[in-house]
């Protein structure tokens, strides 16, 4: 039998991993139910490979059971940053529109689509048509739609109430959804230069300058704000 710690999908589990609940769990001696998705980070691995030590919230010193565990999905890169691309001139105009154009020596991995829907009037950016293009380019494409501002949200956007904008997508960054797709960020930058996106095209002017700070003040990056480019 493998002395190894594998989550519910067979994957390793190494110390300092962040896992999730796959299902409702009761603390024992205790009223309180760990529901599933609840995140558990910094993980520590124990003497018996079917279990593991963690922390969830104020709860610490939790011993689970890794079966019951799952790690965060990786995405895996099938080539390097810029290979041929079919339509070099659309890849640059992408490339250029994102900020991203004079950072192609960076190695961008990722780009994180912070928007809650993927959907634009402006030609190449949907979703399907972004992660097409981007492929071509070598960059992975995540639409991390839990990161997404509500329909309330971008509605004070546009008026112009940032305050408003701010206290409702905060109300949605403590859920557990929410949480998740943040560890899940995180993990895609630990692993390469990773770009995060919305909609406006000034970062000062987008909720996606809150993603960054939560990343910051919870996992510890630092995050590159990109201006945009002059129009050629």
């Amino acid at each position: 039998m493998s002395d190894e710690t594998r989550d519910s999908n067979g994957a390793i589990l190494k110390d300092g991993d962040t896992v999730t609940l796959i299902k409702d769990l009761k603390v024992k001696g205790t009223s309180t139910t760990l529901k599933r998705g609840t995140i558990v980070k910094g993980i520590r691995l124990t003497d018996d490979p079917a279990e593991i030590e963690g922390k969830a919230g104020n709860i610490k010193g939790l011993v689970l059971r890794a079966e019951f565990e799952s790690v965060w999905a990786t995405v895996s890169f099938s080539r390097g940053l810029f290979g041929k691309p079919r339509n070099p001139a659309l890849i640059e105009r992408i490339l250029r529109d994102l900020s991203l154009w004079d950072k192609r020596d960076a190695k961008i991995k990722t780009l994180v689509d912070v928007r809650e829907i993927a959907n634009s009037r402006r030609a190449g950016f949907s979703k399907k048509s972004l992660a097409a293009a981007l492929d071509e380019a070598g960059i992975a494409y995540v639409h991390m739609k839990p990161l997404g501002t509500p329909k309330a949200g971008r509605e004070a956007a546009r008026k112009g109430d940032s305050k408003t904008m701010r206290r409702i997508f905060e109300a949605k960054m403590v859920e557990p959804e929410s949480q998740m797709a943040l560890a899940e960020t995180a993990e895609l930058a630990g692993k390469g230069a990773t770009c995060i996106m919305c909609l406006e095209h000034d970062w000062r002017e987008c909720h996606r300058t809150i993603v960054a700070e939560h990343l910051t003040n919870e996992f510890g990056l630092k995050p590159v704000n990109l201006s945009p480019e002059p129009s050629r």
